[in-house]
């Protein structure tokens, strides 16, 4: 586990998960790695450990509600899982109508500013 800064860490994804929304151009993400939120890195790689296939993710950084975007294959499992929904999109990505995301379960403990 590589710390990038003192709120993200580059995580490697489990060999058989699809990586999406990276930047394939970085050689970095060609060896399946991907810059996680500190605060959260624990709680994805339990997802991933129970089988979630997680897309993208962001603690909010004490200024949003933070969310964690799923396959939609796994949205059943984060619902029976206990997580809410997260519906906190701007209009231009979707808004209300937009069902992929859950809020995290883990805190948020980034610095302001």
């Amino acid at each position: 586990m590589i710390i990038m800064n003192r709120k993200t860490e580059l995580v490697k994804v489990p060999s058989n998960f699809l990586i999406k929304n990276v930047i394939i151009d970085d050689d970095i993400y060609k060896e399946g790695f991907i810059e996680i939120d500190r605060c959260l890195v624990d709680e994805i790689k339990k997802l991933w450990w129970i089988g979630i296939h997680t897309t993208g993710c962001c603690c909010g950084h004490n200024e949003n509600v933070g969310f964690i975007q799923v396959e939609r294959t796994d949205l059943q499992k984060m619902l029976d899982f206990g997580y809410e929904w997260y519906h906190d999109y701007s209009n231009d990505l979707g808004g209300n109508n937009r069902y992929d995301a859950f809020i995290p379960k883990s805190k948020c403990h980034c610095e302001k500013g």
